[in-house]
This record gives C-alpha cells, sequence and structure tokens, in this order.
C-alpha cells in the first residue's frame, strides 16, 4: 500500500493519475504502466509498471512501487490519494501559519463546550438562551483569567498595594463611611476610587 507516514516522500499523490477512473497514467519517473485497473465495487485500483522501468529507477528507494512475485505493483485508494496530497499540504509552513489561527478558536470552542456546557442549552427563547450564553461566556473568561499566572501575580501585587495604602492613608471612620454609601461590593470599590468626599481614601487608591 502507499506510505504515508513521510509527506515529503514519494506518493502516490506524485502519479499522474485520471480523475474520473483513478487508474495511473504515469510515475514521477515518466514511465506509462503495463496496466492499470480500477475495481469499483472495493475502490482499490492495481497498477503494474514495466520492470525495465523500475529496476534502475532513480526514486526507486522512495516510490511506494513495491516488488511482487517478480513484477512491480503499485495499490492505492482514492482516499489514500487525498489523505497523502492532505499530509503533503499540512506540512508546508502556509499552512501551519492559516491553522495556528484556527486552533486557538477552536480551543475556547472547545473549552466552552466542555466546561461551561454550552454544547446543550437547557432554556427556550431567544432572549433566555442569548443570556444563558453570555453568562456562560464570562464565567469561561473568568476560568481562564484565574489560570493566568501573569494575571494573578498583578492582581495579587494590586491588592497588596491597595491594602498598604489603606491601612497607612485612610481612618477606619473614614473608610467606613465610604462602604456605608454603596448598595454592592463592585460598586463599594468605585467608591473609595472615585470618592469626592473622602480624598484621603482616593489618594490611597490611587496610589
Amino acid at each position: 500500500m502507499t506510505r504515508v507516514d513521510d509527506p515529503y516522500s514519494l506518493n502516490v499523490d506524485d502519479f499522474v493519475v485520471h480523475a474520473e477512473t483513478e487508474t495511473v497514467q504515469r510515475c514521477p519517473a515518466g514511465f506509462r504502466p503495463l496496466a492499470s485497473v480500477h475495481d469499483s465495487e472495493n475502490g482499490v485500483t492495481k497498477t503494474t509498471m514495466p520492470t525495465e522501468a523500475c529496476a534502475g529507477c532513480r526514486f526507486g528507494r522512495e516510490c511506494p512501487v513495491n516488488r511482487q512475485d517478480g513484477e512491480f505493483r503499485l495499490t492505492h485508494t482514492a482516499k489514500e490519494r487525498r489523505l497523502t496530497e492532505r499530509r503533503r499540504e499540512q506540512a508546508t509552513e502556509a499552512f501551519r501559519e492559516n491553522y495556528r489561527k484556527r486552533s486557538g478558536g477552536e480551543s475556547t470552542n472547545s473549552g466552552l463546550k466542555r466546561r461551561m456546557g454550552l454544547g446543550r442549552s437547557r432554556v427556550r427563547g431567544l432572549q433566555a438562551v442569548a443570556h444563558a450564553i453570555y453568562l456562560r461566556v464570562a464565567g469561561w473568561n473568568i476560568l481562564r483569567a484565574a489560570a493566568s499566572p501573569q494575571l494573578r501575580a498583578r492582581l495579587q501585587a494590586a491588592l497588596q498595594q491597595t491594602a498598604a495604602a489603606l491601612r497607612d492613608q485612610v481612618s477606619l471612620p473614614r473608610l467606613t463611611a465610604c462602604l456605608s454609601d454603596s448598595p454592592s461590593p463592585l460598586s463599594a470599590l468605585k467608591i473609595v476610587g472615585l470618592c469626592g468626599r473622602h480624598a484621603t481614601c482616593g489618594a490611597a487608591i490611587a496610589a
């Protein structure tokens, strides 16, 4: 059968093959076969090459043609030919560059489906489905952010700096007054950082 492990070696894709009949017309060295018969039932094409052409061929070591019972034969299918063509294309730098961009998106889609359950929706209706997708994507972003060592380090440094600034510059009564004005923890942080009444709090966060 055709060797497809090395995309750069000779394979059936280097032979001139008729697109409709799947029969071999010429080999890579330019020789015509003695016979090339395609079996439509099993999809196998059996080709016999002339002995005088293959015996001293310069491509003999890497050619997929095998010597059997004193004859040089090539057996292939249309699927094998397409596979060798595809593998040779995948070995090119242009293919790797294009696939590099796609692989990033594919990994995100896979994570959303496997870890966030985005492959199956438990709600109905356009608005409900859109809301569910939004929440799952937000959850995925949080997971990816938590998995980032650089982001964790930056966040930890920022929290330590803020805590130190608050200890040194903000008195407990003033900080309590800022936080009491906020309806939620997130808005409390925003008030502490942008407070107009307590300049000391704002200066602490800005520091």
